[in-house]
Parts: structure tokens; sequence; C-alpha cells
């Protein structure tokens, strides 16, 4: 094989991409009840009321939102990611099927 071209072989992909879609949907899943937790936590006010808790409190809301965000957002860009491959390689697989009906109809043609 050239180091211009890709082969794709389709069970393996299939495979991998199987894998790749469990595995995210496994990890939003963990990352869902883990934010859920969090946030469980959080609504209990466990910082205390006392001179110091009002002060931790607003300095922890502060930082902990975009952080949970953050852990949100890459688990579903790994989602996307793994969707945009599995559209990538059925476009290569339908292109490669094109081409090839396009190289054979000539040939049988002409036998």
């Amino acid at each position: 094989m050239a180091y211009d071209e890709v082969f794709i072989d389709p069970p393996v992909a299939a495979s991998g991409l199987l894998a790749w879609e469990s595995s995210a949907q496994l990890l939003t899943t963990a990352v869902q009840a883990r934010i859920s937790a969090i946030e469980t936590g959080q609504a209990a006010k466990p910082w205390g009321s006392d001179s110091g808790g009002p002060e931790f409190e607003a300095a922890y809301l502060e930082g902990a939102q975009p952080s949970l965000d953050a852990v949100s957002g890459t688990t579903d860009q790994i989602t996307r990611l793994g969707q945009q491959a599995h559209q990538a390689v059925d476009a290569s697989l339908a292109s490669d099927a094109e081409q090839a009906a396009a190289v054979t109809v000539p040939v049988e043609s002409g036998l």
C-alpha cells in the first residue's frame, strides 16, 4: 500500500466504532452521575455558616460551574468525534463502492 491511499477494513472499523460509541456512552453516564453527586453535595452547603463559610462558598461556586461544564463538554466532544469518525468511515466506504462501480461497468461492458 502506498502512503497516498487509505485502506479501511469494514469489520475492523465497525468494531472500533462500536467500541468508541459504547465507551463514550459509558463515560457520559458516569460523568452525569458524578456531576449529579457534586450538585447534590453543593446543595447541602457543606462549607458551613461560620464567618469563613460564605466566603468559601462564593469562591468555590465561582470555579465549580465552569469546571463541571468543561468536563461535560469534553464528554460531548468525545461523543461528537466518534460520530464524525463513523460518518467519515461510511463516506469513505461509499466512495470506494462508487469508484469501484465506475471501474467495473466499463470493464464488464467491454467483455
